[in-house]
């Protein structure tokens, strides 16, 4: 309904929280663009979500140039190797794709749309001149879909512009799609991306029933014991019938230093990996930041020992709503009083 009540329109900016199928709504662009025979460069910011994207495009890539932003840039600029440090990815590698831009010759990276999930992420200058000249058109008279959670989403450094900068200064009189029906989470989970997450407003309305399953929330008081507790998690979702490919385990920390990558003791080792590197079967884990976009059917939020009214909350936000069915989460004992606040319960 979304997509046909803007079709009319060269320039959409859809807008809306976690949870109500923009990533679906991107897909659904791409495909359609493509059998209207246009040629799309399809683009988000997240490289674990880039991959997926990619992956669930495959059919179209006829027409259709799935890829996470830098990754482009890389193939346009023809670099064989990438710089380690935020200016390389935020200002010398859009300036040199740029240079490749003005100085090419033929049509190869000039595209007939532009599709963008996860929008937010991308509102940069530099950034922005860089997809202007992808596009025939620009951005002020071609045709591009943006899919953004404006509001909440807005968690990398690089994007420094707000919805209304870029309305004002790059998109002026686009319309703006306002999307508020969450068709991901369950009604308790999504309760808890309000008052966890602090959504504000809320979902005007939540499509699943409710299951009557609560999430959950375990209060550790070492990292031993939360290792402990994610074990004993773990096991009894593997007793309830759920296997690997079902969890997700997601932590503000990367690499050793998160619950899942700690854990030494076999089997369990053998079960968690990176989520880049999970095969069949086994427990990915991940950063919360890499797995933006994505969900899955059983998340598992781990180390959470401060809260920080503005980092805490939107990184609770982005956790939260990725889980479709069940979601733990550990917090250190010290917090548990400020979780509760934040709940409104009696502490």
């Amino acid at each position: 309904v979304a997509l046909d009540a803007m079709e009319a329109n060269s320039r959409v900016l859809f807008s809306g929280p976690a949870g109500i199928g923009k990533t679906m709504l991107a897909i659904e662009t791409a495909r359609r663009s493509h059998n209207a025979g246009r040629k799309v460069l399809f683009l988000c910011y997240n490289r674990l979500l880039g991959k997926w994207l990619k992956e669930q495009t495959a059919d179209l890539n006829s027409r259709v140039i799935t890829r996470t932003l830098h990754s482009h840039m890389l193939t346009v600029s023809g670099l064989s190797s990438a710089g380690k440090t935020s200016d390389f990815w935020q200002n010398e590698l859009p300036l040199i794709a740029i240079d490749r831009l003005l100085e090419a010759k033929g049509e190869e990276h000039l595209f007939n749309e532009l599709v963008i999930d996860e929008a937010q992420d991308v509102l940069r200058d530099t950034y922005l001149d860089f997809l202007d000249l992808s596009l025939r058109g620009g951005l002020s008279s071609g045709r591009w879909r943006f899919f953004g959670d404006f509001e909440k989403q807005t968690i990398y450094s690089a994007a420094n512009l707000s919805s209304e900068e870029f309305q004002k200064t790059r998109a002026a009189q686009v319309p703006i799609y306002s999307l508020r029906t969450n068709c991901r989470n369950t009604p308790r989970i999504a309760e808890l991306v309000h008052l966890l997450g602090g959504l504000q407003p809320r979902y005007s309305r939540i499509l699943r029933p409710d299951d009557r399953v609560e999430p959950e929330l375990k209060y550790y008081t070492s990292e031993a014991h939360q290792q402990q507790l994610l074990i004993t998690a773990l096991q009894q979702l593997y007793t309830e019938g759920f296997s690997g490919n079902d969890i997700v385990i997601l932590s503000p920390r990367t690499g050793a230093a998160c619950a899942a990558g700690a854990i030494g003791g076999p089997p369990w080792k053998d079960r968690l990996r990176p989520i880049e590197t999970a095969g069949r079967g086994q427990i990915g884990y991940s950063s919360i930041h890499a797995f933006k976009g994505l969900e899955a059917s059983i998340v598992i939020v781990t180390d959470i020992d401060k809260i920080d009214r503005d980092t805490s909350m939107s990184l609770f936000y982005i956790a939260v709503t990725r889980a479709l069915y069940k979601l733990l989460i550990f917090m250190h004992e010290h917090v548990k009083e400020d979780i509760l606040n934040l709940l409104n319960l009696p502490t």
